[in-house]
């Protein structure tokens, strides 16, 4: 797993942000996350326990292929949300952050 950078997050966003579920609502919490390091820290690059957060979401991300693959993402299930969303949850909890992820509760899945 490699760290995704501003650039990647970015990408990702503007390429599966309309997706049903899943897919979509991971690479948006991700760049709500990103934002909202970059505002109150010194920034996503520079702020690890932000990346390290997030880090289970991103390996999430890039192992359903959100990094550039051209065939269709298998669809991410809200059991697998909910559980890589976790460590984001206690991060801002602990750090007292106002930062709260969201998911639709669609069901429907990504195609």
């Amino acid at each position: 797993m490699s760290w995704m950078n501003e650039a990647e997050i970015e990408w990702a966003y503007e390429q599966h942000q309309h997706k049903i579920n899943g897919g979509g609502d991971a690479v948006r919490v991700l760049k709500e996350f990103k934002d909202f390091a970059n505002e109150n820290s010194d920034g996503w690059a520079y702020c690890r326990a932000f990346a390290n957060a997030a880090k289970q979401l991103m390996r999430l991300l890039q192992a359903r292929g959100v990094n550039g693959r051209m065939f269709p993402m298998p669809p991410i299930t809200e059991k697998e949300l909910r559980k890589v969303l976790s460590p984001i949850k206690s991060l801002c909890t602990r750090k007292k952050l106002a930062f709260v992820p969201h998911v639709s509760s669609k069901k429907s899945v990504d195609r």
